[in-house]
């Protein structure tokens, strides 16, 4: 909407000052780390961080988070350039209006954990990169309802793939969670900023279909290796959570 009234560099300045000002807020605010047990030995936190690359369910987790973010940067990040476009040509504004997909995920989120303790942590991420792939394929069609409802119920399954993610993460690492949590979240922004880049190789030729396509390849990666590598874990084990439980944890 800034950029509509007063330009790109205004917009900007605008996005500096609320960074800014969060940057304030998390410093103020947000409560010192409890039960965290501090590693003073470099080489042990090296060696540690080396035995869960080892680990099979934790190496494919780490590829699991690197894919979700992939797949969610790729789509949000082409899809203003797709909207921009013949058939739809949105403005600035519309353009920024259709990242209020996100906001049927805030209603998913908080019910995820408990969703996923019921049905298990496999199940939970096979449904939900269904759902994502399913949601995808449906930003292919020239109307703009569907492009929106692909994006949110799209956004939705990727949220609850990452809560089961890191909510499997912190059961299978059983030392050392907070470098498991540190590897996860590295790998997982990796993915978030090649989805920002590799789809672009594909644009030139093949527009939004070449990016559909390459989420969806990311989002069968996905799904293989949960199903080839996650465990079935009990229901005892089987908790709602997060990275902030992993981190809370130590």
């Amino acid at each position: 909407m800034v950029t509509d009234v007063a330009g790109w560099r205004a917009a900007f300045s605008v996005l500096a000052g609320l960074t800014l000002f969060c940057a304030v807020a998390v410093w103020r605010m947000l409560p010192p780390a409890q039960r965290f047990l501090r590693q003073d030995d470099l080489g042990a936190a090296a060696r540690a961080a080396a035995g869960h690359a080892v680990n099979p369910r934790l190496v494919a987790t780490f590829a699991i988070g690197f894919n979700l973010l992939f797949m969610l940067v790729a789509m949000f990040s082409y899809v203003s350039f797709h909207l921009a476009a013949a058939p739809f040509r949105l403005g600035a504004t519309a353009l920024g209006l259709v990242y209020l997909a996100y906001l049927p995920s805030l209603a998913v989120i908080p019910s995820a954990g408990a969703w996923i303790g019921r049905i298990g942590h496999r199940r939970a991420l096979r449904l939900a990169l269904l759902a994502v792939a399913g949601r995808a394929a449906l930003t292919l069609l020239a109307d703009l309802p569907a492009v929106m409802a692909g994006l949110a119920i799209g956004s939705g399954g990727l949220f609850i793939a990452q809560t089961a993610a890191t909510s499997y993460l912190g059961v299978e690492a059983v030392t050392a969670r907070s470098s498991a949590a540190g590897l996860y979240a590295s790998l997982y922004y990796v993915g978030g900023s090649l989805g920002g880049v590799l789809p672009g190789l594909l644009w030139r030729r093949f527009h939004w279909t070449g990016c559909i396509l390459l989420v969806l390849l990311a989002d069968a990666i996905a799904l293989a290796l949960g199903a080839r590598w996650w465990r079935e874990l009990p229901a005892a084990a089987t908790r709602p959570s997060g990275v902030g439980w992993i981190l809370g944890r130590g």
